[in-house]
């Protein structure tokens, strides 16, 4: 197990919509979601497993609300997850938003996104497949360049 780990409303929904929720307790020994976060969550459509499932995981440590001006163009979420991030020790975002990643590289926060959690937790031998996780991440909305998925199945194979 590794650090902590700081969580975008993305990353979070399609893990509970495809069922791999569980991987983030299994790699991070403290997960942080931003109020922002749980905000947004929360008032996503009722069907939503991660707005019926988030509150209920005794997994996540919710930060307490704070006010966090829009950061670099980016939305509420984004924005909570870089000052929480910049304000916690040994901490990794976890973002799929391509203009919040390369905002949180140029403050020089670890980065990673959902296919790379993935290669994270097959390494460690967290899921039985790759390909299956992958497959079942997509189907819940997470959308990957053809030349990132060739990329990350690499990764998941060294």
């Amino acid at each position: 197990m590794t650090k902590k780990v700081v969580v975008d409303s993305s990353p979070l929904i399609i893990l509970f919509k495809s069922g791999f929720e569980e991987i983030l307790p299994k790699l991070f020994a403290e997960i942080i979601v931003p109020d922002a976060v749980q905000r947004e969550i929360a008032a996503g459509p009722v069907e939503d497993p991660a707005r019926e499932k988030l509150q209920f995981s005794s997994w996540a440590t919710f930060d307490a609300p704070r006010l966090v001006p829009p950061m670099f163009g980016l939305g509420p979420g984004e924005s909570a997850v870089l000052a929480v991030a910049a304000s916690t020790s040994d901490a990794t975002v976890l973002l799929d938003d391509a203009a919040a990643r390369r905002q949180a590289k140029a403050l020089g926060l670890p980065v990673m996104g959902t296919g790379g959690l993935l290669v994270l937790a097959n390494r460690a031998s967290i899921i039985d497949s790759f390909d299956t996780a992958l497959d079942a991440v997509v189907k819940a909305g997470l959308w990957l360049q053809p030349s990132l998925v060739e990329l990350l199945k690499r990764k998941a194979a060294d």
